[in-house]
C-alpha cells in the first residue's frame, strides 16, 4: 500500500464517514410518502422524531458516537484499536438508522412515512466507517513493531553472564 492509499484509508475517509453521520444526524429522517398523499387526511398532523431538521434523541447518540470516534481517531496509536473503534461506531450507527424505521409503523420504505436524505446520507456514513475499518484491520501489520518509548527488555537466558558468576 503506497503513502496516498495509507493516507486516504487512514485520515480522509474515516473524515468523510464522520462528516456524513453528523449531516445526515441533522437532516430529517422521514417524510410523507408520496404515493399516500390524499388517502389520508391524517399525514399534516402527525409529527415523529427526526421529521425535521435539527438535533433530536437520535441525533444527540450520534454525535456522541462521532466524538467518540473522533477522539479514537486522533488519540489513539495503535491501528488496531482505531479501526475496532470505526467499524464498531460504524455498525452501532447503521443499527440506529435501521432500528429508527423499526420503532413504528408508520415508518418503513412502504409505510405512510419514508426515510428521506438525512436517513440515507446517515447509513452511508455508518457503511463507509465499517468498510473503512475493515480495511484498516485487514491492512494493519499483525506484528507491528514496538511502541516507540517503550525499550524492549532482553530475553532471559540459561546462560550464567559475568555479572552472575561473580
Amino acid at each position: 500500500m503506497t503513502f496516498l492509499d495509507r493516507s486516504i484509508t487512514r485520515s480522509i475517509l474515516p473524515a468523510l464517514a464522520l462528516l456524513a453521520i453528523t449531516v445526515g444526524a441533522y437532516r430529517p429522517w422521514i417524510r410523507p410518502n408520496p404515493e399516500h398523499r390524499g388517502e389520508t387526511d391524517a399525514i399534516p398532523d402527525i409529527l415523529l422524531p427526526k421529521m425535521n431538521a435539527g438535533l433530536e434523541a437520535y441525533s444527540v447518540l450520534l454525535l456522541g458516537l462521532v466524538l467518540a470516534a473522533l477522539a479514537i481517531l486522533v488519540f489513539e496509536r495503535t491501528a488496531r484499536r482505531r479501526s475496532l473503534a470505526t467499524v464498531l461506531v460504524g455498525s452501532v450507527t447503521v443499527l440506529v438508522a435501521i432500528q429508527y424505521l423499526r420503532s413504528t409503523s408508520l415508518a418503513g420504505f412502504d409505510s405512510t412515512f419514508v426515510p428521506t436524505d438525512g436517513w440515507y446520507v446517515t447509513v452511508a456514513g455508518g457503511v463507509l466507517l465499517v468498510i473503512t475499518g475493515l480495511v484498516l484491520r485487514l491492512s494493519t501489520d499483525p506484528n507491528p513493531d514496538p511502541d516507540p518509548d517503550h525499550e524492549p527488555q532482553p530475553e532471559p537466558t540459561d546462560e550464567p553472564t559475568a555479572e552472575s558468576t561473580n
